[in-house]
């Protein structure tokens, strides 16, 4: 039976779906059925001459054609399935993103024939609550969860939980719980450290502190992070890897813990992950 390979293309990224085409080719040659999900993709993406209709849940592997935030929502969409994923990088970084469009010939072939690893990635839960109880908002994150000023126009004092203690308020412009995979993301943007993306662990920042100290916090993966407003009237903004924002009052509470189910991403060859990072940086200015 021809493997069904899943395409999450980003038609922003992908001029003309160029890339897309091609890889639609290859694998076409290859013997593979290239599938796309009339529910995730436009139009334009499910017409492509060789594209076939259906699920991701029916597909061995995904395939993410854009940068690091087409991988994100490409994993979002493989959860149900815990489908691998894998992405080619037609961003301006790429962290998340295994292959580069120069290397689509050979990658191609190793995914159809299953010459790959399966690792998996830590996800943080993210649920959200008012002051009765009720909850209102749950996401996984795969990079990070924020929670942050927003529009107003000053800084607002978070206060952070740790299984049940109060360990500090942070006067900031807000604050980063991400995974160790979404160390390189907003967190290192925010003065956070490089951490291994293998490590489970879940790591703090806070973003623009109005303090005498400015440091992230590395805590176990097992513990129980909660966030609330201090003194504060005006509505602040909870995101959860830059995809689905919410609206937090001063009376909800973040709650934030690893979740049940790991993402998987595929591994083709072995990297050094800190030799990766600044190749990757330094690679930035090239166009998609």
């Amino acid at each position: 039976m021809p493997k069904k390979i899943g395409l999450y293309a980003n038609t922003d990224r992908d001029a003309g779906l160029y890339r897309t085409r091609q890889v639609i080719e290859i694998l076409r040659d290859l013997g593979a059925v290239p599938l796309a999900d009339p529910a995730k993709q436009p139009p334009e993406v499910m017409g492509l001459p060789g594209m076939t209709r259906g699920s991701y849940t029916d597909c061995s592997v995904l395939i993410s054609l854009g940068g690091d935030g087409t991988f994100l929502s490409a994993v979002h969409c493989a959860q149900e399935g815990q489908i691998p994923v894998i992405g080619i990088n037609l961003g301006s970084i790429g962290f998340l993103t295994e292959i580069e469009p120069d290397q689509i010939e050979w990658a191609l072939p190793a995914l159809v024939n299953g010459d790959y690893e399966i690792r998996e990635r830590m996800q943080l839960d993210v649920r959200c609550y008012h002051e009765d109880g009720s909850e209102f908002f749950a996401a996984l994150a795969i990079n990070d969860a924020v929670l942050s000023r927003g529009a107003v126009p000053h800084i607002i004092p978070i206060l952070l939980w740790i299984d049940g203690e109060k360990v500090e308020t942070i006067p900031s412009d807000g604050v980063i719980v991400s995974t160790a995979t979404g160390s390189t993301g907003y967190a290192m943007a925010a003065g956070g450290p490089i951490i291994d993306p293998t490590l489970q662990l879940m790591l703090i920042t806070p973003i623009c502190p109005h303090t005498l100290h400015n440091r992230s916090s590395i805590i176990a993966p097992h513990s129980k992070i909660r966030l609330t407003i201090g003194n504060h009237q005006h509505t602040s903004h909870l995101s959860v890897d830059g995809r689905k924002t919410v609206a937090i009052r001063r009376t909800d509470t973040v709650c934030i813990s690893r979740a049940e189910k790991a993402a998987r991403f595929i591994y083709l060859c072995e990297h050094n992950f800190f030799k990766r990072v600044p190749d990757k940086i330094r690679g930035r200015g090239r166009e998609a």
